[in-house]
Protein backbone atom coordinates (compact mmCIF):
# COMPACT_ATOMS: atom_id res chain seq x y z
CA UNK A 1 0.00 0.00 0.00
CA UNK A 2 1.24 3.58 -1.04
CA UNK A 3 1.86 5.91 2.13
CA UNK A 4 1.06 9.37 1.23
CA UNK A 5 2.16 10.85 4.08
CA UNK A 6 4.53 13.84 5.00
CA UNK A 7 8.31 12.91 6.25
CA UNK A 8 8.13 12.82 9.97
CA UNK A 9 10.62 16.45 9.92
CA UNK A 10 6.97 18.38 8.65
CA UNK A 11 5.72 17.37 12.06
CA UNK A 12 8.19 19.56 13.68
CA UNK A 13 7.48 22.29 11.36
CA UNK A 14 4.15 22.29 11.30
CA UNK A 15 4.00 22.53 14.94
CA UNK A 16 6.33 26.03 14.40
CA UNK A 17 3.96 27.37 12.36
CA UNK A 18 1.16 26.71 13.98
CA UNK A 19 2.49 28.66 17.10
CA UNK A 20 3.13 31.36 14.66
CA UNK A 21 -0.24 31.22 13.09
CA UNK A 22 -1.90 31.33 16.70
CA UNK A 23 0.22 34.45 17.60
CA UNK A 24 -0.20 35.90 14.69
CA UNK A 25 -4.20 35.37 14.50
CA UNK A 26 -4.22 36.69 18.18
CA UNK A 27 -2.80 39.85 17.22
CA UNK A 28 -4.90 39.99 14.14
CA UNK A 29 -8.12 39.71 16.30
CA UNK A 30 -7.22 42.14 18.90
CA UNK A 31 -6.60 45.27 16.14
CA UNK A 32 -9.51 44.08 13.98
CA UNK A 33 -11.66 44.17 17.20
CA UNK A 34 -9.82 47.52 18.97
CA UNK A 35 -9.48 49.44 16.20
CA UNK A 36 -12.04 48.62 13.06
CA UNK A 37 -9.14 47.24 11.17
CA UNK A 38 -5.82 46.82 10.01
CA UNK A 39 -3.56 46.12 6.74
CA UNK A 40 0.32 45.09 6.61
CA UNK A 41 -0.13 45.84 2.85
CA UNK A 42 -2.29 46.15 0.22
CA UNK A 43 -1.95 45.17 -3.72
CA UNK A 44 -3.45 43.84 -6.90
CA UNK A 45 -4.19 40.59 -6.67
CA UNK A 46 -5.68 37.94 -9.37
CA UNK A 47 -9.09 36.69 -8.61
CA UNK A 48 -11.27 34.06 -10.12
CA UNK A 49 -14.88 35.56 -8.78
CA UNK A 50 -15.90 38.73 -7.64
CA UNK A 51 -19.03 40.44 -6.85
CA UNK A 52 -19.34 44.03 -6.12
CA UNK A 53 -21.41 45.00 -2.84
CA UNK A 54 -25.14 44.70 -3.30
CA UNK A 55 -24.44 42.31 -6.29
CA UNK A 56 -23.98 45.26 -9.06
CA UNK A 57 -21.53 44.07 -11.07
CA UNK A 58 -19.79 40.31 -11.27
CA UNK A 59 -16.79 39.54 -12.71
CA UNK A 60 -14.63 36.66 -13.72
CA UNK A 61 -10.78 35.66 -14.19
CA UNK A 62 -9.99 39.67 -12.96
CA UNK A 63 -7.15 41.89 -10.98
CA UNK A 64 -8.45 43.29 -8.06
CA UNK A 65 -7.02 45.20 -5.18
CA UNK A 66 -6.63 43.83 -1.79
CA UNK A 67 -6.83 45.85 1.09
CA UNK A 68 -5.45 43.29 3.42
CA UNK A 69 -4.11 39.90 3.11
CA UNK A 70 -3.66 38.95 6.74
CA UNK A 71 -7.11 36.51 7.27
CA UNK A 72 -5.68 34.95 3.88
CA UNK A 73 -1.83 34.81 5.46
CA UNK A 74 -3.74 33.78 8.99
CA UNK A 75 -6.08 31.03 6.84
CA UNK A 76 -3.51 29.35 5.06
CA UNK A 77 -0.35 29.50 7.56
CA UNK A 78 -3.19 27.22 9.87
CA UNK A 79 -3.99 24.78 7.22
CA UNK A 80 -0.72 23.85 6.04
CA UNK A 81 -0.03 23.59 9.96
CA UNK A 82 -2.40 21.75 10.90
CA UNK A 83 -1.91 19.38 7.36
CA UNK A 84 2.06 18.72 8.09
CA UNK A 85 0.87 17.98 11.95
CA UNK A 86 -1.58 15.37 11.20
CA UNK A 87 -0.41 13.88 7.92
CA UNK A 88 3.23 13.27 8.90
CA UNK A 89 4.69 9.92 9.93
CA UNK A 90 5.19 9.30 13.14
CA UNK A 91 8.66 8.01 14.65
CA UNK A 92 7.23 4.31 15.11
CA UNK A 93 4.52 4.53 12.34
CA UNK A 94 3.18 1.54 11.69
CA UNK A 95 -0.52 -0.11 11.09
CA UNK A 96 -1.75 0.32 14.53
CA UNK A 97 -1.04 3.92 13.92
CA UNK A 98 -2.35 4.17 10.55
CA UNK A 99 -5.80 2.45 11.97
CA UNK A 100 -5.81 5.72 14.65
CA UNK A 101 -5.10 8.01 12.01
CA UNK A 102 -7.89 6.58 9.60
CA UNK A 103 -10.47 6.75 12.23
CA UNK A 104 -9.71 9.92 13.89
CA UNK A 105 -9.92 11.45 10.22
CA UNK A 106 -13.73 9.21 9.62
CA UNK A 107 -14.40 10.90 13.39
CA UNK A 108 -13.82 14.24 12.59
CA UNK A 109 -15.43 14.05 8.80
CA UNK A 110 -18.70 13.22 10.43
CA UNK A 111 -18.54 15.83 13.48
CA UNK A 112 -17.78 18.66 11.07
CA UNK A 113 -20.51 17.54 9.08
CA UNK A 114 -22.86 17.59 11.99
CA UNK A 115 -21.92 21.08 12.93
CA UNK A 116 -22.26 22.46 9.01
CA UNK A 117 -25.73 21.03 9.40
CA UNK A 118 -26.22 22.59 12.74
CA UNK A 119 -25.05 25.87 11.72
CA UNK A 120 -26.81 25.75 8.51
CA UNK A 121 -30.03 25.34 10.48
CA UNK A 122 -29.72 27.58 13.30
CA UNK A 123 -27.17 30.19 12.03
CA UNK A 124 -28.25 33.17 10.20
CA UNK A 125 -26.78 36.31 8.69
CA UNK A 126 -22.85 37.66 8.96
CA UNK A 127 -22.89 34.91 11.39
CA UNK A 128 -23.60 31.99 8.85
CA UNK A 129 -20.39 33.43 6.73
CA UNK A 130 -17.97 33.63 10.27
CA UNK A 131 -19.06 30.02 10.68
CA UNK A 132 -18.01 29.01 7.14
CA UNK A 133 -14.85 30.57 7.33
CA UNK A 134 -13.94 28.57 10.55
CA UNK A 135 -15.22 25.53 9.26
CA UNK A 136 -13.00 25.45 6.07
CA UNK A 137 -10.07 24.30 8.95
CA UNK A 138 -11.90 23.33 11.69
CA UNK A 139 -12.34 19.42 9.97
CA UNK A 140 -8.16 19.92 10.17
CA UNK A 141 -8.48 20.59 13.53
CA UNK A 142 -11.02 18.19 15.02
CA UNK A 143 -8.87 15.24 12.82
CA UNK A 144 -5.52 16.72 14.57
CA UNK A 145 -7.02 17.01 18.03
CA UNK A 146 -8.57 13.35 17.99
CA UNK A 147 -5.59 11.96 15.98
CA UNK A 148 -3.14 13.28 18.62
CA UNK A 149 -5.41 12.26 21.75
CA UNK A 150 -6.16 8.93 20.45
CA UNK A 151 -2.34 8.48 20.01
CA UNK A 152 -1.61 9.65 23.09
CA UNK A 153 -4.01 6.46 24.62
CA UNK A 154 -2.79 4.20 22.15
CA UNK A 155 1.05 4.99 23.60
CA UNK A 156 -0.44 5.58 27.35
CA UNK A 157 -1.49 1.89 26.69
CA UNK A 158 2.05 0.06 25.63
Amino acid sequence: MKNYLFPHSFHCIGWIMLMVAIVFGAFWLMFLINDGGWSLFSCKVFTIFREEPFGSKITFFNIVMNDGWEDEFFEVLLSVSLLFIGFSKEIDDDENINKIRFKALVWAMFVNTLLVILTTLFVYSIAYVYMMYVNSFLALLLYVIKYKYDLYQFRKKK
